[in-house]
């Protein structure tokens, strides 16, 4: 296919729709250019910009023209300021192509996984291919993919701001731009990111006391309709959640040694941008079938990073599990605001044909696991699961459990329960960021792809630095040993919040008919504990109320 500057790798040949999870989850500075789909475009860039700017109330992130300075002079000075290159012979397309193809490493095969270009490498490609011709808005975009695949987003945000002055309808840079700041949210006819921005931020606790409003009795009529048994599969026997609690949620800390710690917090923002940029490296090979959400860690394979070598870890050492009896772990990472919550879902595959799903319920996790590298918004466990008519059974929880982020610190759950996170403070911009790892052990199931993929980080510029060799494995096991021999391998006793006056607060958590009973953030946060909050029991103390009329909800389906 021959290519010329102005349409080479125009952005229908990049698979630039966002992966899946993506949603919500980055805080980004109110500079940047977010006048997305907002404003019409005119013929006139400057009138066009100053219009969306004034709606948006933001400002470019390109650099102004200095006084005197050309169009080409500018884009050399931006270039210096991302480190040194070997400039390249060549026309400006025949170096786009190269770099396209180096970035994606489009050969496949063993053969292209052999020989892998670096990033100085490739930051030499894209931007000979910028300075060999200037006017070439395609070199410019594609040197902000390399920023973007490069989690480099700053520097990323002003050569796509670039790119729109040059030619404010390049659908490319537009959409390199929504997907990082999540503003297809602002775009009336991108109902489903818009929809889930706003789940999130319907999760948070009100200070408003709810006992007087006859939630007692609605919590012990939903007690007497609990129909349902818990299941992996079809292959695991079932377990009766009213009868079976030797193992529903629970809590450790200390979790990991020092030095595999240090790893995961130098490696999650890496690991959480590989969702949204894992599109441009993996979008169409033989080996991969589009942007993945999440990764894979099959058992038989040894793991290759600090993430992997923490999950079989916690699965030998914690779970006391043997990896051989599993089909493996899939695993990602959260990076988000601290007043930011996290709707309620349940885990599962997403990808699976439905004619696989096991009596109303798609394939689940034995267990999920919340790694937590930072303090921030407690997570959310409500004994609830999805009965075979597609409804939550019970309707309203009896009990469940809350956790308080604390560094090392780790939450295992069921793997059928439903769950989410509150924020600490509800709707304030913060400059905090709460980091986890996620760790789902599936026994016997692997999930479908394209949502989770068995990765090749080593094609990943911005992962290659977090690959280890089979020698930092091995040692990271060793100190894992030895941590577990000196480590209290006994989980945390939760306390028991069961009195109405344990309850002044109250959440529906963006999906309940009725507001549930809830302590104080402020009191939970500052404690940074680990709680069992029951409900139930604390209805029964409230004692009976007066006989009223109210209306009786079977739930919705958390998918």
């Amino acid at each position: 296919m021959s290519l010329t500057p102005c349409t080479a790798f125009i952005p229908g040949h990049l698979p630039l729709q966002p992966a899946r999870h993506s949603c919500t989850s980055h805080t980004w500075p109110k500079t940047a250019a977010v006048a997305v789909l907002i404003a019409p475009r005119t013929r006139s860039v400057r009138g066009w910009k100053q219009r969306a700017f004034l709606r948006s109330g933001v400002v470019s992130q390109a650099p102004e023209l200095l006084e005197a300075e050309s169009e080409e002079e500018r884009l050399q000075r931006m270039l210096l300021d991302l480190g040194e290159f070997e400039l390249l012979e060549g026309s400006s397309s025949e170096l786009l192509q190269r770099a396209f193809t180096s970035l994606r490493n489009t050969k496949g095969g063993k053969e292209a996984k052999e020989r892998l270009p670096s990033s100085s490498e490739l930051l030499g490609l894209f931007a000979s291919a910028v300075l060999q011709d200037p006017s070439n808005v395609e070199a410019i975009f594609g040197m902000g993919v390399f920023l973007e695949v490069s989690h480099r987003p700053m520097e990323m945000l002003r050569w796509m701001d670039l790119v729109l002055e040059l030619q404010p309808k390049h659908l490319g840079a537009w959409e390199a731009l929504a997907g990082y700041r999540q503003l297809a949210s602002l775009d009336t006819a991108r109902t489903r990111p818009r929809d889930a921005l706003l789940e999130h931020q319907q999760v948070y606790v009100l200070p408003m006391e709810v006992w007087s409003e006859g939630v007692a009795e609605d919590l012990q009529v939903a007690a007497k309709h609990v129909d349902r048994e818990w299941q992996e599969n079809a292959y695991d026997p079932p377990r009766d959640i009213a009868s079976d609690r030797s193992f529903s949620v629970m809590a450790w800390d200390d979790v990991l040694c020092e030095e595999l710690l240090r790893h995961l917090e130098e490696s999650v923002k890496d690991h959480f941008e590989y969702i949204f940029t894992n599109r441009h490296v993996f979008g169409a090979d033989e080996d991969h079938q589009g942007p993945a959400a999440n990764m894979w860690l099959p058992s038989q394979r040894a793991p290759s990073n600090a993430a992997e070598v923490a999950a079989r870890s916690i699965l030998r050492h914690l779970l006391k599990e043997e990896i051989t009896e599993f089909a493996g772990v899939e695993y990602w990472a959260r990076v988000r605001s601290f007043n930011l919550g996290a709707r309620f879902h349940y885990d599962a595959d997403v990808d699976a044909e439905e004619r696989e799903w096991v009596q109303g319920n798609p394939w689940r996790p034995w267990t999920s696991c919340v790694f937590y590298l930072t303090t921030g918004g407690p997570t959310v466990v409500l004994e609830q699961v999805l009965s075979p008519e597609g409804h939550l059974t019970p309707s309203l929880p009896a009990c469940g459990h809350l956790c308080v982020p604390k560094r090392n610190r780790l939450l295992v759950m069921r793997g059928d329960l439903f769950h989410g996170s509150l924020p600490v403070k509800v709707w304030l911009d913060s400059d905090e960021s709460r980091k986890v790892f996620i760790f789902n052990f599936w026994r016997r199931h692997r999930p479908t792809a394209p949502s989770c993929q068995e990765p090749c980080l080593a094609r990943h510029v911005a992962m290659q630095p977090h690959l280890l060799q089979d020698s930092e494995v091995q040692n990271l096991e060793k100190l894992m040993e030895l941590h577990y021999q000196d480590l209290r391998e006994t989980p945390l006793r939760p306390q028991i919040l069961a009195r109405p006056e344990d309850l002044p607060h109250s959440s529906d958590f963006g999906y309940l008919p009725v507001l549930l009973p809830m302590p104080s953030m402020e009191q939970v946060c500052a404690e940074g504990g680990f709680y069992r909050l029951d409900w139930l029991r604390a209805a029964e103390k409230f004692g009976p109320q007066p006989q009223r009329w109210m209306v009786f909800f079977a739930g919705r389906s958390g998918n």
